[in-house]
């Protein structure tokens, strides 16, 4: 059953995988905060998710792919909220699907897979073997070792082309945003090399 995870807990444990991962707590997948040097050598972007994660292949690949690589369970934490909002809001909302922690084991996974926060989340395993940043507008980064990647390309295979469909997005429902170019380019290379970064951008008008 899932466990929800209060502060003290949090800052116990997870949050000791989670840095192992991450340079600072997740603020959003537009400002991927993924950790260089670590085993985890394989990133990616996958767009989009489904409307719900429970209809998404997405999801049913990631259960598969957890299951294969002999996972137990994983972490799921909100992203970064500033301390005096995170206040506010644990006084309003008191069940354990308006916390900011949890863990689930795999058996739960499809319990609770709509009841966890659909967006905005970090999920991660104690494994330190993958992170995946879910953020707004169905966008999901990966960051994964060598034996994961292959095992996630198996189950979603058309996964490195996601990169143009979600630039294709950008094309067409960002581009008159005036901040755009100020995190496309800082995202891409982030994700991939510079010489990839740079054709995708070219390739696409930025």
């Amino acid at each position: 059953m899932v466990k929800t995870l209060s502060e003290k807990e949090y800052e116990e444990g997870p949050r000791n995988f989670l840095m192992k991962l991450c340079f600072e707590e997740p603020r959003g997948a537009y400002k991927p905060s993924f950790r260089e040097k670590t085993k985890l050598t394989r990133r990616l972007i996958l767009f989009p998710l489904g409307w719900t994660l429970m209809e998404s292949d997405f999801s049913k690949a990631i259960h598969e792919v957890l299951v294969q690589e002999g996972e137990s369970g994983y972490y799921v934490t909100k992203l970064w909220i500033p301390p005096d909002r995170r206040k506010v809001l644990e006084k309003e909302k008191n069940d354990r699907f308006h916390r900011f922690h949890w863990y689930v084991p795999l058996v739960s996974f499809w319990d609770v897979i709509d009841k966890l926060p659909p967006s905005d989340t970090v999920c991660y395993s104690e494994s330190c073997r993958w992170v995946i940043v879910l953020g707004e507008d169905k966008l999901a980064l990966v960051a994964c070792d060598e034996q994961f990647y292959s095992t996630l390309l198996a189950k979603i295979p058309d996964a490195e082309a996601k990169v143009h469909e979600f630039l294709e997005y950008v094309v067409k429902f960002e581009r008159e945003r005036s901040d755009t170019e100020n995190w496309i380019s800082p995202l891409l290379h982030h994700i991939y090399d510079q010489e990839r970064a740079d054709k995708f951008l070219n390739q696409y008008g930025y």
